[in-house]
């Protein structure tokens, strides 16, 4: 009579989750660090002679990329507590899967797919935003380094 061998397929599966969660946490230090530069193009207009159209186009960005910083402090604290809520899935004692599992994998997926995508498109109108504003050859202070 042969033996089988222990089923190790799950085990493999949550410690690719433990290998995507340090993934993820890099993505959201990329995010952290589009953060800074968003609001360093946006403090660099702070005192240009911008036209009240451009003035409140910068305070909805002033307010979009907080939104968004919020979304990615948030994101940040997720990822370690779905690190310890993976720890029952593994080692001899496991714990039973449910649908909560799914959910909250795919909750935080989503949510980063999502935060991504929303830095994508304020970096595309923010661009456009500092395009128009150099275009209309309104004077731009120069910032001096520290």
């Amino acid at each position: 009579m042969n033996k089988l061998t222990p089923d190790t397929g799950l085990e493999d599966e949550i410690q690719e989750l433990y290998i995507l969660a340090g993934q993820w946490m890099k993505d959201v230090c990329f995010m952290e660090d589009e953060i800074r530069f968003f609001n360093n193009i946006l403090c660099k207009y702070n005192n240009a002679e911008l036209t009240p159209d451009m003035m409140i186009k910068k305070e909805e960005f002033e307010q979009e990329v907080s939104k968004q910083a919020k979304k990615i402090d948030s994101l940040k604290s997720d990822i370690p507590a779905f690190l310890v809520f993976l720890k029952p899935f593994v080692g001899n004692e496991k714990e039973a899967m449910d649908l909560h599992f799914i959910e909250k994998y795919s909750e935080l997926a989503s949510g980063l797919t999502e935060a991504m995508n929303a830095l994508k498109a304020t970096k595309n109108k923010l661009f456009t935003y500092a395009e128009r504003i150099m275009a209309s050859g309104k004077i731009i202070p120069v910032l001096k380094d520290n």
